[in-house]
């Protein structure tokens, strides 16, 4: 089958499923009833606001949220249905009651004050689904007291709390040990993805760099990467205020989530009627501020909610010429609508989000108080999703889901630096051809700025079957389109803010856009294998294309990811309190389309200097180049693939939780820079024959005598190279509160043994003078330097609640037992050796005899270098306290309040460690 009857038979596809649902015809409703519930406090009497009510039939739920009479309406329920009525409250016992709508009808329910607070949870907890992930829902978020979405890691089996690093990017790694700082085992962060009320952040038009190229060293001009573009979302711009509920998918996802590889983060926002709140945090390095409110009407129809976040974070509390801020602002609106055919609910956000990073010289510590640095991104979302589920079974549709989104960013960094050499730099700007050189002068006030502004689209579409013989079928498919139209670098190429960057200048504007697509089928089954044993079975295949230019291999080129997940679930015991004993298995392939950054590089050059005549006098002087342009992109670049296998076992009786989890991964093509081999013909002007005397201007090519020669060189491109091998085992443990103690126990751990190196030959050439000149070899090597990394941590904490002084407080233990690295030595003898013309033969034993060939045998130790960090403890503490009917709290945390950190020897030497507790409070205010 052709490219282009893939593309038309794709593009007929998503039409059908975006556009076309009409065809479906919807029953005709059965009459309908109300339910008024009016829900008040049972030892006083007085209305329960915001409290939650939800009528149950089956899987078919009608919801509704108390206003501030306590007041709850439902509507659309058929009349003569019979189910469960389902009230929940913060802070109250929850009710259940089996109801039978024949007429409208009006409850009273009276709930009585849960003083033993049994459904607080203030750590991370496991689902209990085919699909491994930790939930953390908002106690955990409030009790932990978060500045950016990254503090929320530490609550993850094999997550430590630490202190904030905003200085840097915040990028998330899952289930890795320890990576190494080499940017070539990014991938696995950048395969991480995020969604945000059900909508992916999509970083694809992210191109904030000087060069254009991923790997180039200007994206690690400051301390902490500021301006690293291909590494994925970063974390520090996410606000926590506003999430209900985030779901951290370490194992394998459902088929409806895709171009991910390693993880996925779903966060949930707050979508409800709530009175206005106020959060006011300060640390040593930080102050947060945020308000926020919900607006309901229309008998809970409709909701609004608006918030505002902002935090001004210095990298040190000592000085005030390096800081982070993030400005946050949301609105969201939800309106639910019922018909006699179905049921309706729409949501729609819009979001601002900006993020400003600056730097400047201290002028006590450098001269150069002039220069400064600073970068800035701001984003304008407009997202939203329908839904509408079928009322009757008489339609094979029971429910439909629209998501889409359009966000443009404006980012921009702008950066001042005194340039100052005392070498003659010789500059040009040439893209290929012969050219003189400019000179640059010897100190000058540099000024660049780096403009970006991505556009984003998404549109997604599922269909969701009724149940047939226990599967439900779920059929979908989704399109993002990404493209930057700023014009990247700009700057006085006479005076380049760094003599070592390039000169030639790119638009972002230039680069095309990216379209990516994919459509998803998915079962779902559970059936019941006798009284008190089910089966569980989420099966389903995912496949994803990318359009892109025709040299491109990956242009249209289909990817397959099938994903299985299977639960075994079995109870135990009595009825009332049963033992619940589950088993996971799952095995999934997963795939990440490049993103412009990786696809489209900026063009890179080789300058050969032909000629080089210095002169006492200035006008006399030349330095002639040869350009020659280098080809950085990789049209051969495929999407890394990640293959993941996982068992997981639980058990769960009476509030007591306990899962383990064992899990192997195995990426065999992630990003990684390697060289490529070049060859450029030149003339060697030779100036001895040149009179000083008899100049009249500069030398004269013409008449100068030249030898033809070649130039062996190597350069770097991304390619599909390296390998990140992840295996462990993760656990978790949690109690129920124990009500003469008024606590509950938690811990969680994981060991992690993970293998970096690459999976690919990579060619190097030693640094050898040979009679003057490089080595005109270049070796093809089996491995560069590899990396085994292992931990092991665990987290015991005990949070207890005292209902009479409305006070939670929890300690928490946390321990890394060990950190182990093993580091590889670089293979010396290459297996494979490259000549002036490209030519490739095998490194022999008659090689190692060469004078010249046996110079591609590299020095360096032939031994492994291992490295073992020992026991480290430390102790955290956290507390809340409420005043006035819990409208007041003030909170308090002290990271690593203890720490136990032995010495241990190393390499015959003593190593001491130390932790500076860190600490900040924060108070809450509810109108």
């Amino acid at each position: 089958m052709s490219h282009k009857t893939i593309r038309f038979l794709g593009c007929v596809l998503l039409h059908l499923l975006l556009l076309c649902p009409s065809f479906l015809s919807w029953a005709q409703g059965e009459h309908e009833v109300m339910i008024h519930v009016q829900l008040l406090d049972a030892t006083n009497q007085e209305p329960l606001p915001f409290a939650s009510v939800a009528f149950q039939k089956g899987a078919k739920i009608w919801g509704a949220t108390a206003d501030k009479n306590g007041l709850a309406i439902l509507k659309g329920i058929p009349e003569g249905e019979t189910g469960l009525l389902r009230v929940r409250c913060v802070g109250y016992e929850s009710h259940v009651q089996r109801v039978t709508a024949l007429r409208t009808l009006s409850l009273r329910c009276a709930l009585r004050p849960n003083t033993q607070l049994g459904e607080v949870v203030v750590t991370a907890r496991e689902s209990l689904k085919p699909v491994t992930a930790g939930i953390i829902g908002r106690q955990s978020i409030n009790l932990l007291q978060p500045s950016t979405f990254a503090d929320l890691l530490a609550l993850l089996p094999g997550g430590m709390t630490s202190s904030p690093a905003l200085a840097e990017r915040n990028t998330i790694r899952l289930r890795e040990a320890s990576p190494p700082s080499s940017g070539n085992y990014n991938t696995t962060s950048l395969g991480t993805a995020f969604e945000i009320d059900g909508v992916p952040l999509n970083t694809d038009a992210n191109l904030q760099s000087y060069t254009g190229n991923v790997w180039s060293k200007d994206n690690q001009r400051r301390a902490g990467g500021v301006m690293d573009m291909g590494g994925g979302v970063d974390m520090r711009g996410i606000s926590t205020d506003d999430i209900e509920e985030v779901e951290i998918l370490r194992g394998i996802p459902s088929v409806e989530h895709g171009n991910l590889i390693s993880g996925l983060v779903r966060i949930k926002r707050k979508l409800q009627a709530m009175p206005p709140s106020v959060r006011i945090k300060a640390d040593p390095k930080s102050k947060l501020f945020y308000v926020g409110s919900g607006f309901s009407w229309a008998e809970q129809k409709q909701v609004l909610n608006l918030s505002v976040d902002y935090l001004d974070s210095k990298i040190s509390p000592m000085s005030n010429y390096e800081n982070f801020r993030r400005l946050s602002l949301s609105a969201r609106y939800l309106y639910e609508f019922t018909t006699t055919q179905y049921s309706g609910r729409w949501t729609q956000s819009v979001d601002y989000g900006g993020t400003f990073d600056n730097e400047k010289s201290d002028p006590e510590l450098q001269k150069n108080e002039l220069d400064r640095f600073s970068s800035s991104n701001n984003r304008l979302a407009l997202s939203g999703s329908v839904s509408l589920k079928a009322l009757s079974t008489a339609t094979i549709l029971s429910q439909m889901d629209w998501q889409y989104s359009l966000s443009a960013q404006r980012d921009d960094i702008q950066e001042q630096r005194y340039v100052s050499t005392v070498r003659i730099n010789p500059l040009t700007t040439v893209t290929e051809g012969e050219s003189d050189a400019f000179f640059a002068p010897r100190a000058y006030l540099a000024q660049m700025s780096v403009e970006g502004r991505p556009l984003y689209g998404f549109l997604k579409s599922t269909w969701r079957f009724i149940p047939l013989v226990g599967h439900r079928f779920i059929v979908g498919g989704e399109y993002s389109w990404s493209k930057n139209v700023g014009r990247g670098a700009v700057y006085d190429v006479t005076r380049p803010i760094d003599l070592g960057l390039s000169t030639r200048l790119r638009p972002l504007h230039a680069i095309p856009a990216e379209h990516k697509m994919a459509f998803f089928l998915e079962d779902r089954g559970r059936w019941n294998l006798a009284d008190h044993s089910s089966l569980e079975l989420i099966a389903g295949v995912r496949v994803q294309a990318m359009a892109a230019p025709k040299a491109y291999t990956i242009a249209w080129r289909p990817y397959v990811d099938p994903r299985l997940n299977i639960r075994y679930e079995q109870r135990l015991l009595s009825s009332d309190s049963p033992l619940i004993l589950g088993v996971n298995a799952g095995v999934g392939l997963l795939s990440m389309l490049p993103s412009s950054a990786y696809l489209y590089p900026a063009p890179d050059y080789y300058d050969i200097v032909e000629l080089n005549y210095y002169a006492a006098e200035e006008k006399h002087r030349r330095i002639h180049f040869r350009t020659y342009p280098l080809e950085s992109a990789n049209y051969n670049l495929q999407a890394p693939r990640n293959l993941k296998f996982e068992l997981r076992a639980d058990a769960s009786w009476q509030g007591y939780l306990f899962s383990v989890t064992a899990f192997r991964e195995d990426l065999k093509n992630g990003y990684r820079q390697m060289n490529r081999l070049v060859t450029f013909p030149y003339r060697k002007y030779d100036t001895s024959g040149i009179d000083p005397a008899t100049l009249q201007g500069v030398p004269d090519l013409a008449l100068l005598p030249f030898v033809p020669d070649t130039t062996l060189s190597l350069y770097g491109v991304t390619m599909n190279g390296s390998r990140t091998l992840k295996q462990g085992i993760e656990w978790q443990f949690s109690s129920p509160r124990i009500a003469a103690l008024k606590s509950r126990f938690t811990c969680n751990g994981a060991f992690f043994l993970t293998r970096y190196e690459n999976s690919a030959p990579f060619l190097d050439q030693p640094g050898v003078i040979v009679n003057g000149q490089s080595l005109p070899y270049v070796g093809i090597y089996r491995n560069d330097t590899g990396y085994t990394n292992s931990s092991l941590t665990t987290s015991v904490m005990m949070d207890t609640y005292i209902p009479s002084l409305n006070l939670l407080f929890a300690t928490t233990f946390e321990s890394h037992f060990f950190t182990k690295q093993t580091i590889d030595p670089q293979a010396r003898i290459p297996i494979k050796y490259l000549d002036k013309g490209g030519n490739e033969y095998p490194f022999t034993e008659a090689s190692l005899q060469d004078p010249m060939l046996k110079q591609l045998v590299r020095t360096g130790s032939s031994e492994a270098t291992r490295t073992h960090m020992p026991f480290a403890g430390f102790i955290n503490f956290k507390a809340t306290k409420k005043f006035f009917s819990n409208r007041l709290g003030i909170a308090l945390f002290v990271h690593r309040l203890i720490s136990i950190e032995p010495l241990y020897e190393r390499s015959g030497r003593t190593i001491r460690r130390s932790s500076t507790p860190y600490f900040g409070m924060e108070l809450n205010l509810q109108l």
